[in-house]
């Protein structure tokens, strides 16, 4: 599961703790990852242009209304789209 817009990492966490069978992973706009999460479970934005396919699920809390801050837009949910292991699911980005 790709936590998209993961931020100070805390529920991506919970995430992790709750679904301890998963793998789940916080992707944000930062280089680094934050300081509550560790690095191998953090992608930078930009990494997910090379992880093709990789996921199975996508959460995006609290993304789209910060658009006009991280200049959002066409680019972005290609690569999201693109991250998302191929499912009926991922219609839901337009696919």
């Amino acid at each position: 599961m790709l936590d998209y817009g993961c931020g100070d990492g805390r529920l991506t966490n919970a995430y992790t703790d709750l679904l301890p069978d998963a793998r789940v992973m916080g992707a944000d706009f930062d280089p680094a990852a934050p300081a509550a999460m560790k690095p191998e479970g953090y992608l930078p934005h930009e990494a997910l242009a090379s992880r093709q396919g990789t996921f199975d699920a996508l959460l995006a809390r609290h993304v789209l209304e910060h658009a006009d801050q991280i200049q959002i837009g066409d680019h972005t949910l290609t690569y999201l789209r693109r991250s998302i292991a191929s499912s009926p699911a991922t219609n839901i980005l337009g696919r």
